[in-house]
């Protein structure tokens, strides 16, 4: 019973953790100030960050829309493209990556 449970952790432990760095990202972008202290900009007066993650989302935030762009935000639904296509070829095995791999070389190809 023990085993069974650890197994399944470890099953899903990086998917969970896809998961949680999307998450972690799409709020830091989508809080973005280009006025919050970043490695960017920095303000000489002492403010609180619009950001909800604070300097660490002001940071990476800042890092994507420098070098993405607007397309930054494009990376949350290709990296959750690629969580559920490890979700489902590694996790549940619904697909093969034999089968897959064309698909998934598109998506980074187009991206």
């Amino acid at each position: 019973m023990k085993y069974d449970v650890l197994e399944k952790i470890s099953k899903y432990w990086m998917t969970a953790t896809l998961l949680s760095v999307e998450l972690f990202l799409a709020g830091a972008l989508w809080t973005f100030s280009a006025t919050d202290s970043s490695w960017f900009y920095h303000a000489t007066q002492l403010q609180s960050y619009h950001n909800m993650f604070g300097f660490i989302g002001s940071n990476c935030a800042s890092w994507f829309i420098y070098l993405f762009g607007r397309t930054a935000f494009l990376s949350i639904f290709v990296a959750l493209y690629f969580t559920a296509f490890h979700f489902f070829v590694y996790v549940v095995k619904k697909i093969e990556m034999r089968t897959e791999w064309d698909r998934a070389f598109a998506v980074v190809v187009g991206f």
